[in-house]
């Protein structure tokens, strides 16, 4: 097998640079041409992942967070060449989700003893691509704050102290939702598109998605007044959005989000876009080596 490794040094606040040579020498041994870099950022890790593609590469090591494997994903939608995940991000939502063990040698051991399979991605109308979850509203304030803390504090812990200033802070945007049947136009907190059922390590979102069934989950929360949230936030590590009863789930194929003022939108925690959106999913487009007993549906 022909494998290609692209680590991000920044990952988990600097781990992915610390853990490199031993990631290296266990790859080695697994693989002995193994081909293994590291990425100064996010273009140069899709260049090397788009020169792997073209050179016949079997397997795409990512070591990082959900941001390093979201960086890499042009060039694996619609190709060939599978994903493997070491996870070395703050949340490391993807691995989770997909059954990939946080631990360095287990997630080697899916490399070697796992096998590809065929798992779902939703696509923008520019062309980006989400493995894992998206939204508009409230997650992406969050996100902007947290990427300005990110350069006095690393990993995950700066998403804590954001998440409570943008709470406070927080103006409800006008959104549309239009999916199929069903739509919504009014105040909101957010919209979460998604493939996977928990995001931020632990959080439900929408419990019934699966990785190919050919659907996103959407998790809308309308405009819900901010002391009926904190009442009802003792339920939220348990019930994740479950908690309020006014948040509606809903699966489809497609969805448009539109917004006044223009949002930004994420996709896997990276900002890659402005409403208006336009949202599909792509079935079975990415391979991801999962453990054989993988409990994923």
């Amino acid at each position: 097998m022909k494998i290609q490794v692209i680590v991000n040094p920044a990952a988990g606040g600097g781990k992915g640079k610390r853990l490199f040579p031993k990631l290296v020498a266990r790859i080695k041994t697994l693989c002995p041409p193994a081909n293994c870099l590291l990425s100064r950022n996010a273009q140069e890790a899709l260049d090397i992942a788009s020169r792997a593609l073209r050179q016949g590469c079997d397997c795409l090591v990512m070591g990082g967070g959900d941001g390093t494997v979201h960086s890499v994903l042009p060039a694996l939608v619609n190709h060939p060449m599978a994903l493997g995940v070491i996870p070395m991000g703050g949340a490391n939502d993807l691995a989770r989700n997909w059954g990939i063990p946080l631990d360095l040698p287990e997630a080697l051991e899916v490399l070697r003893k796992g096998q590809p399979r065929a798992v779902d991605v939703i696509a923008t109308q520019s062309g980006s691509y989400v493995a894992g979850a998206g939204g508009v509203g409230f997650d992406v304030a969050v996100i902007k704050r947290t990427d300005r803390w990110r350069r006095r504090w690393t990993g995950i812990y700066p998403y804590f102290p954001a998440v409570l200033l943008e709470f406070i802070r927080y103006r409800f945007p006008w959104i549309s939702v239009t999916a199929q049947d069903w739509q919504y136009r009014g105040p909101a907190w957010q919209v979460l598109f998604t493939k996977i059922p928990r995001y931020a390590m632990l959080i439900k979102m929408i419990s019934n998605v699966k990785i190919d069934d050919g659907l996103m989950g959407i998790c809308f929360m309308p405009a819900v007044p901010k002391l009926r949230i904190l009442a009802r936030s003792p339920l939220f590590p348990f019930l994740g959005f479950k908690s309020f009863p006014q948040v509606r789930f809903f699966k489809t194929s497609a969805v448009t989000i539109e917004s006044s003022p223009p949002l930004k939108f994420h996709g896997d925690g990276d900002l890659i876009g402005q409403t208006p959106a336009a949202l599909g999913v792509v079935p079975g487009a990415l391979k991801v080596m999962m453990p054989v007993s993988s409990p994923i549906a």
